[in-house]
């Protein structure tokens, strides 16, 4: 299980994943990367023309177009990739997987089940026959709850009657004491 971390600075199209797997998103023009090797003077090209998980060797240098990569750490961990559609890392000597397969598996694979899920309740609901008494609770439960506002709505209304009727006598007892006491 790895752990994804997204930078605050968000302005290369490129996320780390884990140590040698990288997520390029948003790619808008075909991206030319070059990976340099720190023991020799070997070279090896990637190109990615579409948004894919890409794996990049460790304790290597990459840089494209536009960004250099950081230089990722080797780790003894393995890190497994999979994909039930046919990829194109057997025609590369790195991890290729285009993003575009992975999101429509996983839209279908969504909405297989969201199908299931409202027929298995279909069925639960229609296989329930309401009683009776079932009836009888639901409308006396429907009465409470009304009569529980109206309720409500007296006691506020009485509230606020009240509320006038000492406002009225506040005003009252003021204009005494002014009358009383000049100012």
């Amino acid at each position: 299980m790895c752990q994804v971390t997204r930078s605050t600075d968000i302005e290369q199209d490129f996320m780390q994943i884990d140590n040698e797997l990288w997520l390029f998103f948003s790619i808008h023009r075909a991206e030319q990367c070059h990976i340099y090797s720190n023991s020799n003077d070997h070279t090896e090209s990637i190109s990615i023309n579409e948004p894919a998980l890409v794996n990049t060797p460790c304790n290597k240098s990459v840089q494209c177009i536009d960004t250099q990569m950081p230089v990722t750490s080797c780790t003894p961990h393995r890190t497994l990739v999979t994909a039930s559609q046919i990829s194109y890392s057997k025609t590369q000597p790195r991890i290729f997987l285009p993003i575009k397969n992975m999101t429509k598996m996983i839209v279908s694979s969504y909405e297989s089940q969201f199908g299931k899920t409202i027929n298995e309740l279909i069925d639960i609901l229609s296989s329930k026959k309401t009683s009776i008494k079932q009836i009888l609770q639901m409308g006396l439960t429907y009465t409470l709850t009304a009569i529980s506002l109206l309720l409500i709505v007296l006691f506020l209304y009485l509230f606020k009657l009240v509320k006038l009727k000492f406002q009225q006598d506040i005003k009252y007892l003021k204009s005494s004491v002014h009358k009383i006491l000049p100012l």
